[in-house]
């Protein structure tokens, strides 16, 4: 047993909430399989987490927890090592203060959150709150840190406050993957399936699939059946259902986590045409479930799905992803083995998990 005792710190757990809770997780469960002593701080409890301590949430504005900033202390005076999980919010910030106060080492994980497009993503409130925060609070959170880690040259590359940072990439549990069953199907037997997983916002390029499928010869339109999960703004929402062929898609919400690999294991072609996008955990995770992607030279690994021929890559742009499905619908191609091959060499998690623990040394 290793005697080093480290602390994950998310604001949030659902997974709704996409990458920032998945791998918050996942490292947690790591680094505990790895003999380390490793707790998750967090708010609320959706669900049963082994090694996680959950406080109190006060409100979901700036994720504030009188809780947390009571009861935290302890927990972070009495680790080693502090692995901070995203910005804007009180319970990150805190901690940071916490962890500096007693010299703790600090690791923090943007999630895309210093990211330049991600930044601009609102509306001109939103964003200026957003660069208040980061050269104000956020500056602080950088120069704190031991290192800042981001989880792909993309993402470094498109951020701002980047000194003293390193690249690990995401990962995948393979084997958990691997070991679902699906014992139902969830999609059209009669048509070729597309599939979108992720938080929907406008820079995850989910206008210009719609757009596309909307330019679509009738002849492929009755072919294809579109399938969109996840959630995000409401007013956004109700956009892409306006502007959508409801006689193709179909928005499912959220999925579970079993689901949504059943999703992604039945799917004929998925669609990641990001305009940007680090290393996306829904990538890796179609990747580890053999589907044919299309993706755009805007994601973090673009130039490695090109070399080994892992993924079909387009430039962000409407009529490319049209023709991209047009092409994977009559073509076959070897994405799916390659893209697997790529998870299996690269981004499994027991091959990730090693570089954060050089790094813990």
């Amino acid at each position: 047993m290793n005697s080093r005792k480290i602390i994950q710190v998310v604001p949030y757990i659902d997974s709704i909430y996409g990458g920032p809770p998945y791998v918050a997780k996942s490292l947690n469960n790591l680094f505990n399989e790895e003999g380390y002593k490793s707790k998750l701080l967090t708010t609320g409890r959706s669900e049963k987490i082994d090694n996680a301590i959950f406080f109190k949430l006060t409100t979901t504005k700036f994720w504030y927890s009188y809780d947390f900033m009571l009861n935290s202390i302890k927990c972070i005076k009495n680790s080693d090592t502090v692995f901070i999980h995203g910005l804007y919010s009180f319970i990150t910030l805190w901690t940071s203060v916490i962890a500096f106060i007693y010299s703790k080492k600090i690791y923090l994980l943007p999630h895309g959150m210093l990211d330049k497009n991600s930044i601009n993503s609102s509306g001109f409130f939103k964003n200026s709150i957003r660069k208040i925060f980061l050269y104000t609070f956020g500056i602080f959170q950088v120069k704190t840190s031991n290192k800042v880690i981001f989880n792909s040259q993309k993402e470094k590359d498109n951020s701002i406050l980047v000194k003293n940072s390193i690249i690990i990439p995401n990962g995948v549990d393979l084997d958990y993957i691997n070991n679902i069953k699906c014992n139902k199907e969830y999609f059209k037997q009669d048509k070729i399936s597309l599939f979108f997983l992720g938080r929907l916002n406008q820079i995850k390029g989910i206008e210009i699939i719609l757009e596309s499928v909307n330019r679509l010869d009738n002849n492929i339109k009755n072919k294809i059946e579109l399938v969109i999960a996840g959630t995000g703004d409401g007013r956004y929402v109700n956009f892409l259902n306006d502007i959508s062929n409801n006689n193709i898609v179909k928005f499912i919400g959220h999925v579970n986590e079993q689901k949504k690999y059943c999703y992604l294991k039945q799917c004929d072609i998925y669609l990641q045409p990001s305009f940007t996008e680090g290393l996306s955990i829904s990538m890796l995770e179609a990747m580890a479930c053999k589907v044919s992607m299309i993706t755009t030279n805007r994601v973090g690994i673009f130039e490695e799905l090109i070399k080994k021929n892992a993924a079909k890559v387009i430039d962000y742009d409407v009529d490319q992803l049209g023709l991209a499905i047009s092409e994977l619908i009559f073509d076959k191609n070897e994405y799916k083995e390659n893209s697997y091959k790529m998870v299996k060499d690269r981004y499994d998690w027991d091959i990730v998990i090693k570089f954060y623990k050089e790094l813990i040394l």
